[in-house]
């Protein structure tokens, strides 16, 4: 097992339907050097006995781990990172890439593998992505970007578009590296190498765990993440940025979440009093605590409109260099 260059850290839950669509777009992949990691997070579907048959097909290639659902982990964004951080400890690649059990590559690794042998300064390679709808009509490509700080400041991206260095994982957050928080580990490493091109497709469900969230939790996992940041003190005026809308939504809506406290015990506890706690409490604050309250509210929006402005420069000089 020498010839191993990559680590695919697949996650799963309660994916039957699409599990098979998953593993096969690794196994069919070009480049042969792979090998995959899927973590299951205690399915009560099929899911578990698909994962067994791929691992059977393919014992060299594809080993499988199954998580502990009654870990007292209550926030799904965690048990998500929780089971990515246990591929990464099982991992032997030297590249990384992950992908959940309900997406999907197209053809990607050899291209990319090449790039980060060859240019040895780049942390990652990245590349654009589809949203895949049921409607097969609805589906849109995103454009990603090469500038850190600028994507940072705002743009989103998911996880799967990057195939990153085993040195990000020096750079993890304490409690995320799912998605953003894994992307913002590669960002500290160093430079990213951006191919244009479309190598992954992020499918899009009724049933997942952001359409069913709502937006009160939705903008205090934001926050938490946001914590999770701060503590790394990089790229510190771009989270200010990026976190802008959350910041302000949860202090909008103070003391709707004062008087539903329960229903949002188990944000409120992970934040242990911080950011959140920090916003909610507003109403009790001295003077001067609500001054220095306020002026973290707006110095978020300063950030926003200030990368905002960049961004656009930079759209604008890159048309303009292409003759568009």
């Amino acid at each position: 097992m020498d010839d191993i260059e990559l680590s695919i850290i697949m996650i799963s839950y309660n994916e039957e339907n699409y599990l098979r669509f998953a593993i096969d777009s690794v196994v069919n992949q070009k480049f042969t050097k792979w090998e995959l990691l899927i973590g299951d997070d205690g399915s009560s579907d099929n899911s578990l006995e698909i994962i067994k048959e791929y691992s059977l097909k393919y014992p060299d290639k594809i080993k499988y781990y199954v998580m502990d659902r009654n870990d007292g982990v209550k926030i799904p964004s965690i048990r998500v990172s929780n089971n990515i951080k246990r591929g990464f400890s099982l991992a032997r690649g030297k590249y990384f890439s992950i992908l959940a059990g309900d997406d999907f590559f197209n053809e990607k690794f050899q291209k990319e593998i090449d790039i980060l042998n060859k240019k040895k300064k780049y942390s990652a390679v990245v590349s654009d992505f589809k949203y895949a709808f049921e409607d097969s009509s609805k589906d849109f490509n995103v454009r990603n970007c090469n500038s850190r700080r600028l994507f940072w400041s705002a743009c989103y991206a998911h996880i799967s578009c990057f195939t990153f260095r085993k040195e990000c994982l020096g750079n993890l957050l304490d409690n995320f590296c799912d998605d953003t928080g894994m992307i913002y580990s590669i960002a500290c490493t160093g430079k990213w190498k951006y191919t244009h091109s479309v190598d992954f497709s992020y499918r899009q469900r009724s049933e997942s765990i952001m359409t069913t969230s709502n937006s009160v939790q939705l903008n205090m996992l934001e926050l938490l993440l946001f914590d999770d940041i701060l503590k790394k003190r990089k790229f510190k005026f771009s989270s200010l940025s990026r976190f802008n809308k959350p910041i302000r939504y949860i202090f909008k809506n103070r003391k709707k979440i004062i008087e539903s406290k329960e229903k949002y015990n188990n944000y409120l506890e992970q934040d242990d009093g911080r950011i959140i706690d920090y916003l909610i409490n507003y109403d009790k604050y001295k003077f001067f605590k609500k001054l220095k309250c306020r002026l973290f509210i707006m110095s978020s929006i300063f950030f926003k409109y200030t990368f905002s402005i960049f961004r656009r420069s930079q759209s604008l000089f890159c048309r303009r260099k292409n003759g568009n």
